[in-house]
Order: C-alpha cells, then sequence, then structure tokens
C-alpha cells in the first residue's frame, strides 16, 4: 500500500513515522491518541465540507454504525447515541458513524482509568 504525501499547511508540523522508533509505552500511547484526536477532527472537518464524500472521509479507517458499536460495547444503541461525541461519532454524508481506530483509542482510555 502505497502512502500519499500530501503537502501540510506551514502551522502543523508532524513527526516521521521513524520519530516513534525512541518511544516508550506510555509515550506511544500518548502519540497514538492525540493521533485519534486529530484524526476525527480532521474527519469531522470533512464531513462538513462541501466537497466532502464518504469514500473521501474512509480512506484508511473502518467506520461503524451506531448498532456497531453498541454490539462491540455490548451496549445499548440509544447511550451511544447519547455519547457520540467522547466515543468519536462523525456525520459522514448525513449519516452518524464511528472510527474504529476512534473507538478503540476511546476502549484505551477508558481501560486506563478503570473503566
Amino acid at each position: 500500500m502505497s502512502i500519499h504525501r500530501l503537502p501540510i499547511p506551514t502551522t502543523l508540523t508532524l513527526p516521521e513515522p521513524e520519530a516513534l522508533d525512541g518511544l516508550d509505552a506510555a509515550q506511544l500511547v500518548a502519540v497514538a491518541e492525540r493521533a485519534a484526536a486529530l484524526h476525527a477532527g480532521a474527519l469531522a472537518r470533512l464531513a462538513r465540507a462541501p466537497v466532502a464524500s464518504t469514500a473521501t472521509a474512509q480512506a484508511g479507517d473502518e467506520y461503524l454504525t451506531a448498532e456497531e458499536v453498541a454490539q462491540r460495547l455490548r451496549a445499548d444503541a440509544a447511550w451511544v447515541y447519547r455519547h457520540r461525541t467522547a466515543l468519536g461519532g462523525v456525520k459522514l454524508d448525513g449519516l452518524l458513524r464511528f472510527s474504529r481506530r476512534r473507538l478503540e483509542a476511546y476502549l484505551a482510555r477508558q481501560a486506563r482509568l478503570g473503566g
């Protein structure tokens, strides 16, 4: 799989993946959480953009329905809808979807915090 290098605005400076090699586990978790938050923010912004499409926003991640998230969490779908922001829910072409990556980051945070 090839990685497309797109220009990043000069106000954003992102490290190269090799910069992760010297980090310990706690630092890697912090980087992963920050990356998930940036990812979700970028997808939310794309979802609001007039030219955004589901196919564009889905590149590189799997998106789940509220029902799939509820099944994964063994929770009620109504609970998922109420907690959609914390769970990383975004509107894609008018449909509420959840990034699997962001959901996994949420679960990792909850596990560290003791539930």
